[in-house]
């Protein structure tokens, strides 16, 4: 709850229930439609990548729809587009954070060799502060946006 007082001059207060509610990397970002090609060569030295086992994932449509949902960026490229039956597709998104700093994503999404729904998420952005928090948002998802344990991180060294 919150409480608001009135001011010195009067002795009134008032206290207001508040929802609890939480604040996403979707909140952040805005879809941008850019030129995707051109950007993503111009940032080829700022790139960080993650490999995620989405556990909770059935079919890589699904996880595409999941990932495009959860970080709100612009698909591009009709890259949005994933055959009900695929076992790979790569997924391309802009945006802009803050209205002006650019964000872009590649989202490799598979089966593995165990059937397991995989994400190999490459982000690049103008400024670093940008980059690593995008990737570490999989890092802290819960139950609230996607099933318990839905975004695993993979270990590249144990595979």
């Amino acid at each position: 709850s919150a409480r608001v007082s009135s001011g010195p001059w009067l002795s009134l207060s008032y206290e207001y229930p508040l929802e609890e509610f939480e604040v996403t990397l979707s909140d952040y970002i805005a879809r941008a439609p850019i030129n995707f090609r051109k950007v993503w060569e111009e940032l080829k030295e700022s790139e960080s990548t993650e490999t995620f086992s989405l556990s909770s994932m059935k079919t890589v449509q699904e996880a595409v729809s999941a990932v495009i949902d959860f970080l709100g960026m612009q698909p591009v490229e009709g890259s949005d587009n994933v055959s009900a039956k695929a076992k790979s597709h790569t997924l391309l998104l802009a945006g802009q954070v803050n209205g002006q700093h650019t964000v872009l994503a590649s989202a490799n999404v598979f089966l593995d060799q165990t059937q397991t729904v995989t994400l190999e998420l490459a982000v690049r952005a103008e400024d670093e502060d940008i980059k690593k928090p995008t990737i570490n948002f999989f890092h802290r998802l819960n139950a609230r946006f996607f099933l318990p344990n839905a975004f695993e991180h993979v270990d590249k060294k144990k595979k």
